[in-house]
């Protein structure tokens, strides 16, 4: 991980050690900001993948790609007895690297400025969105933190600090490499969330609940039959991470998650049979912005 990202877990971790009275603690999670609160993210998001055995690259070749995210979630009514939120990716910015080579730039303005709706409970989970653009739940990745997902919700009933719960959400990464690498690749990978409460730090004007996660990724096996041959791959892994939801702005303030996935393919190609791994190890992390 890089410098910054260690500085952000290591941040949450002495808050959590620091919070008096942990047994008796506890916190009640309620998404509740007022019609028009507008919530600014910044996410940065860096990826490193390690190829072994791809025809057209040398093993332990590496690909870097490294994205910052900056977006916004404003509450724009409330619906049913929900709020209406809409969120926006306002710019991106991506680079890459090969083996340690020159970084270039890769321009990629697909999410945005194409706003998503949706209706959050007072849960944090979404009930529904109000359009059925295939990119509206990338667009509102951000709003959970690029941690929790669509099925993410909140427990209805208060959490003791130390206690651990399921979020309903699924932590998911996207593998791939390119068909330039000999054998193209392009997963989704999927484990189940479940978040522990720390601690609770609370402030005249603001509480701040402390959560971690850790699990593994569920395994996945897949094959596929293709005009340039059969092809199979199965795929491991794990994550971790923290995260910081405040009170007052009704959201996750801060965030940082690592998650590693390996994976083995073993596809026909025209060079014959080949059986190839890489691992890819991505590091997101994520913050409000004043």
């Amino acid at each position: 991980m890089r410098r910054e990202i260690w500085a952000v877990a290591s941040v949450v971790v002495a808050a959590a050690a620091a919070a008096p009275l942990a047994a008796q603690e506890t916190f009640v999670f309620r998404y509740a900001p007022s019609v028009g609160a507008l919530v600014r993210t910044y996410t940065e998001r860096r990826a490193v993948t390690t190829f072994n055995g791809f025809p057209a690259l040398p093993d332990g070749a590496t690909l870097e790609v490294e994205a910052r995210i900056y977006g916004h979630q404003r509450v724009i009514g409330e619906e049913e007895g929900t709020l209406v939120v809409e969120a926006t990716i306002d710019s991106t910015w991506n680079r890459r690297r090969v083996d340690q080579g020159p970084w270039r730039d890769v321009a990629d303005s697909s999410l945005v400025g194409h706003p998503a709706v949706a209706r959050l409970t007072s849960q944090f989970s979404v009930s529904g969105f109000r359009s059925a653009a295939p990119t509206d739940g990338d667009v509102f990745r951000p709003v959970g933190a690029m941690v929790a997902g669509l099925d993410f919700a909140f427990p209805g009933e208060p959490v003791a600090v130390g206690q651990t719960f399921p979020a309903g959400g699924r932590i998911h990464v996207r593998v791939r490499a390119a068909e330039e690498t000999g054998v193209a690749v392009d997963e989704t990978v999927f484990g189940d969330l479940a978040l522990t409460l720390d601690s609770v730090v609370r402030r005249e004007d603001d509480a701040l609940a402390y959560l971690s996660f850790n699990g593994a990724l569920t395994p996945r096996t897949t094959s596929q039959q293709a005009e340039s041959g059969a092809s199979s791959g199965t795929y491991t892994g794990r994550f971790a991470g923290r995260l910081v939801w405040s009170r007052s702005w009704n959201a996750f303030v801060s965030g940082v998650a690592r998650v590693r996935v390996d994976g083995r393919v073993t596809a026909e190609t025209p060079r014959g049979l080949v059986a190839a791994s890489a691992v890819w190890d991505t590091t997101v992390r994520h913050q409000v912005r004043p």
